[in-house]
């Protein structure tokens, strides 16, 4: 089931705000919770008073068995220790999927799309990815192709690009963002990538890209973020 809980918070204009916020989704029980991650309004509530959106990023857990999905949420910050919650993730679907769950539900185990997610954003990006039946490593990559081919999404502060629509036609559009650091020195227009560029990167093999951009992926984390950003070493198991 999905387990929503009401939590005291307050606006930064001081104005106290009590909102509901969800530590697991169940999305075939409760799909105006995956509507909502989509529509960019889960955990995010606005003040009455001053207007300012105040967004919460705590860990969650979103399962949907029809569409075979099981994402871990973490907060961003915890970026530092991904490769650790990326085998929590993988540890949490083997217990509760692969061996717990009934039998027709293992059976379809090495069919579920299982990752790590850093922020609703990346969370919102997997779905859409999974939903289109495309490759998440295929669209990492792309997303690294596009960052490096223009200095200037460095120079505005551009850390990485968010999938936020897939067209009839195949294209994909990416947002540009900050990971909500401020950073960003100016709004950057949404980018359209063309279905040909998918199709091109996803014919190299995911192992031509792994080996092309090693770290981009390990277990349950796929992401340009793991290239971009510094991370302390993962300790030894």
């Amino acid at each position: 089931m999905s387990i929503v809980h009401r939590v005291p918070l307050s606006c930064a204009c001081g104005a106290p705000l009590a909102v509901s916020v969800a530590d697991s989704i169940n999305a075939v029980r409760h799909p105006h919770l995956r509507e909502a991650v989509l529509a960019a309004t889960l955990h995010r509530f606005t003040c009455t008073v001053c207007g300012r959106v105040t967004a919460v990023d705590q860990p969650l857990l979103y399962i949907d068995f029809d569409r075979r999905q099981f994402f871990g949420v973490r907060p961003a910050r915890d970026l530092d220790d991904a490769d650790v919650h990326a085998r929590a993730i993988d540890e949490v679907f083997e217990r509760t999927v692969a061996h717990d769950a009934p039998a027709a539900i293992r059976a379809l185990a090495s069919r579920f799309m299982v990752r790590v997610c850093f922020g609703l954003d990346e969370l919102r990006d997997k779905l859409i990815v999974d939903d289109h039946r495309l490759d998440d490593l295929v669209v990492e990559e792309i997303k690294c192709r596009v960052l490096a081919s223009d200095p200037r999404f460095r120079a505005l502060g551009v850390l990485t690009l968010w999938l936020v629509d897939v067209a009839d036609d195949g294209a994909l559009t990416m947002l540009p963002s900050d990971l909500g650091d401020g950073t960003m020195r100016a709004p950057v227009p949404p980018v359209v990538v063309e279905r040909a560029v998918y199709d091109d990167v996803a014919a190299l093999g995911r192992d031509a890209i792994r080996a092309a951009r090693p770290g981009i992926a390990v277990g349950t984390h796929v992401s340009l973020l793991r290239l971009t950003l510094p991370r302390r070493p993962t300790p030894a198991p």
